[in-house]
């Protein structure tokens, strides 16, 4: 994970998040329907060493993808990291380098993948043959390459904009954003396209460029979300322990 990636960049750049990590969790113990209802939880649990060192370089902003292990295995949705890691209060300390020994973060569900992507399907395509969850599995914690994030949420039907919308967002308006229906992949090229992009990550401005073409209407309407960012509201309402 490059943690010092930053969302977004030179206006009219795609915006995607600061990094993309994979969580492995039982999901007759902590599914990723539970963190739907709960809407908020600390992730904890982790103790192999490897997958420590990934979460303690996890930071507000970056986003995971959640993998059910067991007879699903199979990556079910898309979270939003809302801290930084900090030292599970089960389990207080810090290592010889100062960070937490066990580190814990706090994540908020942005959207349920509308086309599970299983781990079988992975292992059939060659692109993923570098991949940490083929290599390692045993790991309950890895970075995700931006090439191949990309392709995940492709082939999920994950969309970046809104988990990024969400973690910004109070947790109030998070279950309204994972709600919303995934557009179709349009069959043919639309007269208008856009770009998302965001400069200036602190201020929470967005900045839009809208591209027109062939449209030769007088007038044009165009409606577009809003959101309001604020705190988020509300204590963490679960704690999951996933596979070590």
């Amino acid at each position: 994970m490059n943690s010092a990636a930053q969302p977004g960049g030179a206006a009219g750049a795609p915006i995607y998040p600061m990094a993309t990590v994979l969580l492995k969790t039982e999901p007759g113990e902590y599914a990723f329907a539970d963190l739907v209802r709960e809407k908020r939880a600390a992730w904890t649990g982790v103790t192999n060493n490897t997958a420590l060192m990934h979460l303690r370089r996890m930071r507000e902003g970056d986003e995971a993808l959640i993998y059910h292990t067991g007879d699903e295995r199979a990556i079910v949705g898309l979270a939003a990291v809302t801290g930084n890691p900090y030292q599970d209060p089960a389990q207080p300390g810090l290592n010889a380098k100062g960070e937490p020994r066990f580190a814990v973060v706090d994540i908020v569900p942005c959207k349920g993948a509308p086309r599970p992507l299983s781990l079988a399907t992975l292992k059939a395509d060659r692109r993923f043959a570098g991949f940490d969850l083929l290599r390692l599995p045993r790991l309950s914690v890895m970075p995700v390459p931006d090439a191949l994030d990309r392709l995940i949420r492709q082939m999920t039907g994950l969309m970046v904009l809104l988990c990024a919308c969400v973690a910004a967002a109070p947790i109030a308006h998070a279950e309204e954003a994972m709600n919303a229906p995934t557009p179709a992949p349009p069959t043919a090229p639309a007269p208008v396209g856009y770009t998302v992009s965001l400069s200036a990550p602190q201020t929470q401005m967005v900045d839009l460029s809208i591209h027109l073409t062939d449209v030769h209407e007088d007038t044009l309407e165009l409606a577009l979300p809003v959101w309001r960012p604020g705190p988020a509201v509300g204590g963490l309402k679960g704690a999951r322990r996933p596979t070590q």
